[in-house]
């Protein structure tokens, strides 16, 4: 779990996984450029949206554009090098 500054692990095996690590680096761009409180309310507006349109809460979870961004790029660990400015825009859908 990343709460801006630090990424926040469970467990030994979870801090070793690039991957896991990864997904949680660009969670911390997302709220940086969003100047971190804006976007949790705009994380938890999108996971209250989607409930409201009666998906479960994983579902609803995993159509979270920071969610979608994150978990299609959390295996191109040069992603954060050239990623552009808002990129999870490009993750929303309806």
């Amino acid at each position: 779990m990343a709460l801006w500054p630090f990424i926040l692990v469970k467990n030994l095996a979870t801090k070793e996984s690039q991957v896991i690590i990864h997904h949680e680096k660009i969670h911390i761009r997302q709220q940086l450029e969003m100047f971190v409180l804006p976007f949790y309310i705009v994380y938890l507006s999108f996971y209250l949206y989607y409930r409201i349109k009666g998906n479960p809460h994983m579902q609803a979870y995993l159509r979270i554009p920071f969610e979608r961004e994150a978990y299609c790029e959390e295996s191109n660990f040069d992603y954060l090098d050239k990623r552009k400015f808002w990129a999870w825009r490009y993750y929303i859908r309806n």
